[in-house]
């Protein structure tokens, strides 16, 4: 690690007036840390994150077929208010969307920009 520090320095004394060294350091430190992935790597990402979008689109599409039909409700009162039921078909459809959103934006964010 001490010689990838002394690397560093070593090259930013010798860096030209003209160039900023605050650029120069990050670029670096993306070079030296930031993974490179091959294209197939990055194609099979980018057919994960297809995927993920076509299950939201038909979770969405699914509840939006219910809600049409006049069958959509999240909770309901059972046993005469009582106890509250969830409906156990569209509750975990929705907590799939938010994850399958919230997992897409991160392979995104984390592998393809």
């Amino acid at each position: 690690m001490t010689s990838k520090v002394d690397e560093l320095l070593l090259q930013l004394t010798s860096l030209p007036t003209d160039v900023d060294p605050f650029l120069w350091i990050s670029a670096y430190l993306k070079s030296t840390f930031i993974a490179r992935y091959s294209t197939s790597a990055k194609a099979q990402l980018y057919l994960i994150i297809i995927i993920h979008g076509l299950c939201v689109l038909f979770i969405v599409l699914s509840l939006f077929l219910r809600y049409r039909k006049g069958q959509f409700w999240i909770f309901r009162w059972a046993l005469s208010r009582t106890l509250i039921q969830p409906n156990l078909a569209i509750v975990p459809a929705c907590a799939a969307v938010v994850e399958m959103a919230r997992k897409k934006s991160v392979l995104f964010t984390t592998f393809c920009a």
